[in-house]
């Protein structure tokens, strides 16, 4: 029965294989010091539950934790900026994973990077995120709470589209811009105040928020797109300020 691992700081790569059906071992923490995790190196390792990558930009073949259904990832790659950072790396986790929580290295989150990941339940998107690229949680229906710190000056188009749990939105002073469809279908989504940072509200941003019930616009706000609060059916309050031009 192989205890948690935590790999020393002399480490530099993970071999071939190197902990593969090791089925027992629970959590791995790999430090900063790792910069190379070879293919099948956690290869079925079936109850790996958390790992922790500490390393900003590590070379990690896309087999290294194939078969492994992850609950927990703690990650410092600045891999999450590119598409499809789950299934490029942690394929197996996808309807698994739920719980992310990003170290400073991460700059962005990219297209699709977690994509269906349907048991996702807590993201923490740190102060160094400056943006949130399109469809990055898209279909994330276990999610009920999302914190966009102010760092962030873009959510992308669909970033939250479909994430039916979702009931809580707080966005930081720094947003600038939401893409379009950005929490449509956001079913359960109750309440949303747009920071003064935002310029305008894009296109079916809110389409379909049938729990909506209150909005506060901004007078940073010029702009309200097509569809923005289509079928928003419990909306009961809209403070539209005199800043906006075009609805």
């Amino acid at each position: 029965s192989l205890a948690p691992v935590s790999v020393p700081g002399s480490v530099r790569s993970v071999g071939y294989a190197a902990f593969s059906l090791c089925s027992s071992l629970p959590s791995v923490h790999l430090p900063a010091s790792v910069t190379n995790i070879s293919a099948y190196a956690f290869h079925k390792c079936n109850a790996l539950r958390t790992v922790r990558i500490d390393a900003s930009s590590p070379s990690i073949h896309s087999t290294a934790f194939n078969g492994v259904e992850l609950k927990v990832l703690h990650t410092n790659m600045e891999q999450v900026a590119d598409s499809e950072y789950i299934r490029s790396y942690f394929i197996s986790s996808r309807v698994t994973l739920e719980n992310v929580t990003f170290g400073d290295s991460v700059k962005g989150v990219g297209v699709s990077a977690f994509l269906q990941c349907s048991s996702l339940r807590h993201v923490n998107i740190s102060a160094n995120v400056e943006s949130i690229g399109d469809n990055a949680f898209e279909q994330c229906t276990s999610l009920a709470s999302v914190s966009v710190p102010g760092s962030v000056r873009s959510v992308g188009k669909g970033a939250f589209v479909q994430c039916s749990s979702l009931v809580d939105v707080s966005l930081g002073y720094g947003v600038e811009s939401i893409g379009d469809n950005a929490f449509q279908d956001c079913t359960s989504l109750a309440s949303v105040s747009v920071p003064g940072s935002v310029r305008s509200i894009s296109e079916g941003t809110f389409q379909r928020c049938a729990s909506l019930v209150s909005v506060q616009v901004p007078e940073s706000v010029e702009s309200i797109g097509d569809y923005a609060f289509e079928q928003c059916t419990s909306l009961a309050s809209a403070s539209v300020p005199g800043s906006v031009r075009s609805v």
